[in-house]
């Protein structure tokens, strides 16, 4: 009877280890997938600002005291255009990692500086240039700090390929 109860303890504890060992198996997998897919996300952002037009360095300018001609509304509404898809694409970031992660202050900055983009130009249409390179440089500081918490992500400067091209 004694060995029948040892026996059956034995199975039962290792049983219960084994299930124990299986469930933090699973956990730490499922912790590392979502890693990689937040990361994934992430590069798809800055690979997509990359490749934005719309964030091609530029030289700052002097204020314009004119109003933009035809030529120059339509280019400006292109890249106004192109920031909401950017905007567009911080949120769903974003909107896809828990709230705690420690990328979400920095995509947090992103969308305040296109927001702050947004509300100048709303004013006064005739610096969208200039703006539009102010929203570069705090992207591209944004994009830094996103490279420096995951360091497999790989930094692009945006509208880079535009100013390469």
């Amino acid at each position: 009877m004694i060995d029948f109860l040892s026996e059956t303890a034995a199975n039962l504890v290792g049983t219960f280890v084994g299930v124990g060992l299986g469930l933090l198996t699973a956990r730490s997998v499922t912790r590392r997938e979502r890693a990689r897919a937040e990361t994934a996300r992430l590069q798809r952002l800055i690979d997509r600002m990359y490749r934005s037009r719309a964030l091609a360095l530029k030289p700052f300018t002097p204020p314009r005291t004119t109003d933009l001609d035809q030529n120059e509304r339509v280019h400006y509404d292109r890249v106004t255009r192109a920031i909401f898809g950017i905007r567009d694409l911080i949120e769903a970031a974003a909107n896809t990692f828990d709230p705690r992660a420690k990328a979400v202050p920095v995509l947090d900055e992103m969308y305040a500086a296109v927001l702050v983009y947004l509300n100048a130009v709303e004013v006064d249409q005739r610096d969208y240039l200039n703006e539009s390179m102010r929203l570069r440089e705090a992207l591209l500081a944004a994009s830094v700090k996103l490279t420096k918490l995951h360091r497999s992500l790989v930094l692009k400067e945006p509208g880079g390929i535009a100013t390469t091209s």
